[in-house]
């Protein structure tokens, strides 16, 4: 992050739930707290044919609301992702 001074950071984990955006920030060195500029919202899963792309429709709520022309999400479970 350090090398892309101008990318904000939009936390997408599901560690965000019940959490506040300083508490977020706060195991992160202070430089890189600051750039913590939201969460996405908590979409409803009702099933489990709900879960496949569910971060990923919770990205574009938050593109809608935040819009942005380059972004880049990271995350060790694709399956919350459309196939490409």
């Amino acid at each position: 992050m350090r090398g892309t001074p101008a990318a904000s950071i939009v936390v997408i984990s599901s560690l965000r739930e019940g959490r506040t955006l300083a508490q977020l920030r706060a195991p992160f060195a202070a430089d890189i707290a600051a750039r913590f500029v939201g969460v996405t919202p908590m979409l409803p899963v009702k099933n489990a044919a709900d879960l496949a792309g569910s971060r990923h429709r919770e990205i574009l709520a938050y593109l809608d609301a935040h819009p942005a022309s380059d972004w880049l999400a990271i995350d060790d479970d694709a399956t919350l992702y459309p196939l490409i």
